[in-house]
């Protein structure tokens, strides 16, 4: 695997007072931010050989070398990951498991079945599968669903620049502004016409909480201040009242930009999520594909 480290453990930092003072304190010590952001830093030795057009060549792409707590023992792209544990990992007594397998490739659904129902693998995280069908799968006795809530959200991502516009031999280029994304007042209608509720309750089910927070957690951090609200009327005014009016084939436009683009819903989950049925309705008689 890739050379990976644990965070450091907390540490007590001591400073001493002054000799009119009785306080002390106590501050953890954590590895610096940067270094999960250059987690991906490859050894100059190993792959200096193999640099630009050489690069699909090197050994280490499928057998990879580190200090990890597992080495590579077979790996196949697409498919399957075996490791083994590294007896010089420098944490003692770590890992907790002699062996892994990872399983990739296939969709949500087979994943989900092949630890609830089928029990061939033990773990399966994040899986992108509809709440109703993980339950039916929960009955048969092999598996349950553990929920730990974290800060992960889903959300749709709006391309500030234009994808239809080439610029420089570049699409998406930073000289070409989106014609309409850009306006607050369209962002605003996406918001209002995105049913947050219908989409906890039919697709995510137990699995999802409604939020309006890009930040979730901790606790402590998550604002009680924030409200999302869906309201398909206040939508259509917030977009007339911007300029955005719809023409005799229905579709919004301004300043002669139509409003028909796409919109990519991922996989699973997402790509049948409610989200991306709504935002079909951004110009309220506008067009989106998918």
């Amino acid at each position: 695997m890739p050379p990976t480290r644990q965070p450091s453990r907390c540490r007590p930092a001591r400073t001493r007072a002054s000799p009119e003072s009785t306080s002390s304190t106590r501050t953890p010590s954590r590895s610096p931010f940067w270094a999960s952001a250059f987690r991906g830093v490859i050894p100059k030795h190993v792959f200096a050989r193999f640099k630009g057009a050489r690069s699909r060549e090197a050994p280490a792409n499928l057998k990879p070398i580190g200090t990890g707590p597992y080495r590579i023992v077979d790996f196949k792209p697409g498919d399957v990951i075996r490791a083994e544990v590294f007896q010089g990992y420098h944490e003692p007594h770590w890992p907790f498991f002699d062996r892994l397998e990872m399983k990739g490739g296939g969709d949500a659904v087979s994943s989900a079945r092949a630890v609830m129902q089928t029990g061939e693998y033990d773990f399966a995280w994040n899986m992108q599968v509809e709440d109703e069908l993980l339950q039916r799968m929960e009955r048969t006795g092999k598996g349950k669903i553990e929920i730990a809530w974290g800060g992960g959200i889903e959300h749709i991502v709006c391309n500030f620049s234009d994808p239809w516009r080439e610029v420089d031999g570049e699409r998406s280029s930073l000289k070409a502004p989106h014609p309409f994304l850009t306006d607050p007042s369209v962002r605003s209608a996406l918001s209002l016409l995105v049913d947050r509720a219908a989409i906890q309750e039919q697709i995510y089910g137990r699995l999802g909480r409604t939020t309006a927070n890009y930040l979730n957690a901790p606790e402590a951090y998550r604002s009680k201040n924030t409200r999302w609200e869906f309201n398909v009327d206040k939508a259509s005014k917030v977009l007339d009242d911007a300029g955005w009016r719809r023409g005799p084939d229905g579709i919004r436009t301004k300043d002669g930009d139509p409003g028909h683009r796409q919109a990519d819903g991922g996989e699973g989950r997402n790509r049948d999520g409610a989200e991306i049925d709504r935002a079909r309705r951004l110009f309220l008689g506008g067009s989106w594909e998918r």
